[in-house]
C-alpha cells in the first residue's frame, strides 16, 4: 500500500550495520571446509576477489535495493529466479480463477522460469523430466494443474534450494545457511533502527496500526519496537536476502504474522512500488449504486470498499489486487465504514461553508498569522489530504481519509 522511502546514503545505522554483519559473515565463511568454499565461489564468482569474499559484493548485498542487486550480478539474478519460482503459493495467486485462466497463470510464471534460468538452471527441467514424465510432455505436465506445479516447485526446493550435496555441475544452494543465520546474527538493536530509520509511524501493509520505538525501561533491552520486521522475501526460500536490509519492512503484526507470514504472492516491492493512487477507496452497497444522499454524505449502512483505477497493465492490476487480498484490506477495513459515512457527511454537509465560517472566526482580529485553508483542513480532518505519499507513513487511515474526501 505504502511505498518505503529509501536509507540515505552512507548513513550511519546503514554503514554500522554493513561492517557488523561483514564481520560476522566473514568468520562463518572462514570455519567451513575447504571444498565448500569452493563450491561457494562456483555459486557466487562476483563474491570473491581472489581467494577472499568481496566487500563490495556484501556491501551491494545488505545495503542497497534488492532489484538493483539482482541487475548487477547475474549469480544473484539466477539465485533469486529459482527461489521466486519454487516459492510461489500458487494456489492463492490462482485462487477464485477458472481452470482455464488459473493454468495461463501458471504458465506464465513457469514460461518466466524457463526463460531466465537457462544459462545456469536448465537443467532442472530435463532432470524433473526424466524422473516423472517424457521430455517431449513436460512443460504441459507441469502447467497442467495445481499439484503437477506443486511437484515441482517442491521437487526445486529439495534438490535445489535446500540440497547441499555439492556437485559442480549442478547448482546446490542449501551451503548458504552456513553463513547466513538470521537467528543469531540480527539482534533487538538492528530491528530498532530498521524501523527508526525508515521513519515510518504507520504499517505499510495495511495503513491501519501504528508502530513505532521506544524507550522500555521494563525491560532489559533499553530500546524496544512495536513493530514486527517482515521479509518481504521469506526467508526461508531467499536465505541469501536474509540479512539484506531492502528485504526488511517494519509492519504491525497483523499483516506480518496473520496474513503475510511466509507467503510469496508476487506482491508489489514497497522500496519502489506501491498502489497508493492506483487502488481507491470509496463507501458503496451491495449494489455499487451511488444516489444523490450518498453525494451529500446522508446515506447508512454503506461499506467500504478498495478496487482498482485506470491500471492499463493487467499483470500490475493483478499484483494489486493480490496484494488487498494477501493483507485483507477490504475485511479490516469494515470495522471503520462509520468513520468513513462520517467523515463523508463532514465534508458534504459540515463543509465547505462551516469550515470557512470556523476558519474566519479563528482568523478575526488576526494580521500577520492569518491560518489558511489548507492548514486548516489539517486540523479539521487531521491529515493534509493533498499529500498522500507522507501521510500514509505518519498517520493511520490516512489512505482512507484522503480517498473518502477526493
Amino acid at each position: 500500500m505504502i511505498k518505503l522511502t529509501p536509507y540515505e546514503n552512507r548513513n550511519h545505522f546503514v554503514e554500522t550495520y554493513v561492517q557488523d554483519k561483514f564481520v560476522k559473515i566473514q568468520k562463518k565463511y572462514n570455519k567451513m571446509e575447504e571444498k565448500d568454499k569452493e563450491y561457494l565461489k562456483c555459486l557466487f564468482p562476483e563474491a570473491f576477489s581472489g581467494n577472499t569474499l568481496d566487500k563490495k559484493f556484501f556491501s551491494d548485498l545488505l545495503s542497497i535495493n534488492l532489484f538493483d542487486v539482482i541487475k548487477k550480478y547475474a549469480s544473484v539474478k539466477e539465485y533469486f529466479e529459482i527461489a521466486f519460482f519454487s516459492s510461489l503459493d500458487i494456489r492463492n495467486i490462482c485462487r477464485d480463477k477458472s481452470e482455464k485462466e488459473a493454468e495461463s497463470i501458471r504458465e506464465g510464471y513457469y514460461c518466466r522460469f524457463k526463460t531466465e534460468c537457462n544459462n545456469f538452471g536448465k537443467y532442472i527441467i530435463p532432470d524433473y523430466a526424466r524422473k516423472h514424465i517424457g521430455i517431449r510432455e513436460i512443460d504441459k505436465y507441469i502447467c497442467q494443474s495445481a499439484e503437477n506445479f506443486d511437484k515441482f516447485q517442491n521437487y526445486i526446493r529439495k534438490t535445489v534450494i535446500e540440497a547441499r550435496r555439492i556437485r559442480k555441475s549442478k547448482i546446490r544452494y542449501g551451503i548458504l545457511k552456513d553463513i547466513f543465520s538470521y537467528k543469531t546474527m540480527l539482534d533487538a538493536s538492528d530491528r530498532n533502527g530498521i524501523v527508526k530509520n525508515l521513519n515510518l509511524v504507520a504499517c505499510p501493509y495495511c495503513n491501519r496500526a501504528y508502530i513505532s520505538s521506544f524507550e522500555d525501561k521494563w525491560s532489559e533491552e533499553e530500546e524496544r519496537t512495536s513493530a514486527d520486521v517482515d521479509h518481504f522475501f521469506p526467508k526461508k526460500a531467499f536465505v541469501l536476502f536474509s540479512l539484506s536490509l531492502y528485504n526488511f519492512i517494519p509492519c504491525c503484526k497483523v499483516c506480518n504474522s496473520l496474513f503475510k507470514g511466509d507467503k510469496n504472492m508476487d506482491i508489489l516491492y514497497p522500496y519502489t512500488d506501491a498502489y497508493e493512487s492506483q487502488a481507491i477507496f470509496s463507501l458503496v452497497d451491495n449494489e455499487q449504486v451511488l444516489e444523490a444522499r450518498d453525494v451529500y454524505g446522508w446515506s447508512k449502512g454503506k461499506k467500504i470498499d478498495i478496487a482498482g483505477v485506470d491500471i492499463e497493465d493487467s499483470a500490475r492490476a493483478a499484483q494489486i489486487e493480490r496484494e488487498i487480498q494477501l493483507f485483507r484490506i477490504r475485511e479490516v477495513y469494515q470495522v471503520h465504514n462509520e468513520f468513513a459515512e462520517r467523515l463523508l457527511y463532514s465534508k458534504n454537509v459540515l463543509g465547505p461553508r462551516t469550515k470557512k465560517e470556523i476558519l474566519e472566526c479563528i482568523n478575526k482580529g488576526l494580521k500577520d498569522e492569518q491560518l489558511q485553508m489548507a492548514e486548516f483542513d489539517r486540523f479539521f480532518y487531521g491529515v493534509d489530504i493533498d499529500n498522500i505519499a507522507q501521510e500514509t507513513k505518519r498517520t493511520p487511515l490516512a489512505k482512507l481519509i484522503i480517498d473518502i474526501l477526493k
